[in-house]
């Protein structure tokens, strides 16, 4: 595969943005958790996509699904109604249990983060005109867009675009002070303080607990909902697709 990696490297360099830092390898086709190269090399895949194709590539039911609306309607927009969207946002409400529950569907991580760092600030402000911070953990990606970038744990990553606003406090992981940390920056924010460390406070970023996988904030939901304040905890609003015309949520055996 060595001509066919060097010929694509070259191709790539001189069609696509330098943005990411790509791995030596180049893949044709997968199937289950196998990925395999031009020359048909397997290998084992333990990244599936960040965390896209978790039932694995290629898996049969998935493509018949997508092949099927294909076929059938392709997009419409969300101008128009649409059965299986609705049909998949009502799944979601009852395998969640949550029997008031509203979809927002968006199509990337980076868009579903600004939706949720949007709703939280029209949440904070309907309680308090200035409660518009959102706290993250410090290490975490967060998107490309100008907030997901802002709540992204990376400093070398903000400097190329600032300035991008001093509504984001980042507090460093630390899995054994479980939410105190995040409370104290709440709470911070609740009082006006700097954003400098004190009391707790880090100038550092979080960590997305899905997209980086650590952490689970969620034991500091009740500490922080009481507060009313605009926090993003790191349960993301995760993205949706609207494919497929069963949008009946089942359980679909991984491929091996």
């Amino acid at each position: 595969m060595t001509d066919d990696l060097d010929q694509i490297r070259v191709r790539e360099a001189a069609a696509l943005m330098h943005t990411y830092g790509r791995r030596q390898a180049a893949f044709a086709r997968g199937s289950g958790v196998w990925l395999y190269d031009g020359d048909g090399r397997a290998h084992l895949d333990a990244l599936s996509g960040l965390a896209v194709t978790a039932l694995g590539h290629a898996h049969p039911e998935v493509t018949a699904a997508v092949s099927e609306q294909a076929a059938t309607l392709s997009h419409t927009s969300n101008l128009y109604f649409t059965r299986p969207q609705i049909e998949l946002a009502e799944g979601l409400a009852d395998t969640l249990g949550w029997s008031d529950a509203r979809t927002f569907f968006c199509n990337s991580g980076a868009e579903a983060n600004e939706a949720a760092i949007k709703l939280a600030r029209l949440h904070g402000r309907r309680r308090r005109p200035d409660a518009i911070g959102v706290v993250a953990l410090s290490g975490g990606f967060h998107g490309r867009t100008l907030g997901a970038l802002k709540a992204t744990g990376n400093p070398a990553k903000h400097e190329p675009f600032e300035p991008l606003g001093d509504w984001v406090t980042h507090v460093a992981h630390d899995e054994a002070a479980g939410p105190r940390p995040v409370a104290r920056a709440c709470g911070a924010q609740e009082r006006g303080l700097p954003h400098e460390r004190r009391e707790g406070v880090a100038a550092k970023r979080p960590r997305h607990p899905v997209q980086a996988g650590v952490g689970n904030p969620r034991t500091a939901r009740p500490h922080l909902c009481r507060r009313g304040l605009p926090c993003i905890l790191g349960r993301p609003a995760h993205r949706s697709a609207t494919w497929g015309r069963r949008t009946r949520l089942r359980a679909v055996r991984p491929l091996p």
